[in-house]
């Protein structure tokens, strides 16, 4: 009986009325649901791109700010400059609406200021490598060195016989 006067005052007044798991308006129409938005890579560097994508339900049209307004599909491409929130809004044909967020963390890429070897050319002794990086996480040196720690590394020379060649 309630439930009864409920939905005549719901299609009265056009009040939302929750039946049967899922919100729908006075007219039965069942509301948007934005199941999640998400992005690809929610971190990434300058200059580096990601997608968002969702699955979105009973929505009659689907936009999302910072500029990108309407959208078709079930994902986008996006370049921020710097980190970014995301609302993705999805409005149902009787006006209803779900929304749902993602952000993009936008980190500096690795840049290499400096990179130096202590001589040109050595025959039996020490070459040091000497570098200046900033906004890396790890430095790796190619031909075997692999990663090292700190802003050098000094690498022994071997003598080579007199016909090797150089």
């Amino acid at each position: 009986m309630f439930v009864r006067h409920l939905s005549a005052f719901t299609a009265a007044f056009g009040v939302l009325l929750f039946m049967s798991g899922r919100w729908s308006s006075g007219n039965g129409s069942p509301a948007p649901t934005v199941a999640s938005f998400t992005a690809g890579a929610a971190t990434i560097t300058t200059g580096g791109s990601t997608t968002l994508s969702w699955p979105v339900s009973n929505g009659a049209t689907i936009s999302i700010d910072q500029g990108m307004g309407m959208i078709t599909g079930a994902s986008v491409p996006v370049t921020p400059n710097a980190t970014t929130t995301y609302t993705l809004t999805a409005t149902g044909s009787t006006g209803l609406i779900a929304t749902a967020s993602a952000t993009v963390t936008v980190v500096p890429a690795p840049t290499i200021s400096s990179f130096t070897v202590s001589s040109g050319a050595v025959s039996v002794g020490n070459v040091t490598f000497s570098w200046t990086v900033s906004n890396g996480k790890t430095v790796s040196i190619d031909h075997g060195i692999g990663i090292v720690i700190g802003s050098s590394y000094a690498l022994a020379a071997l003598p080579t016989a007199p016909d090797a060649p150089v």
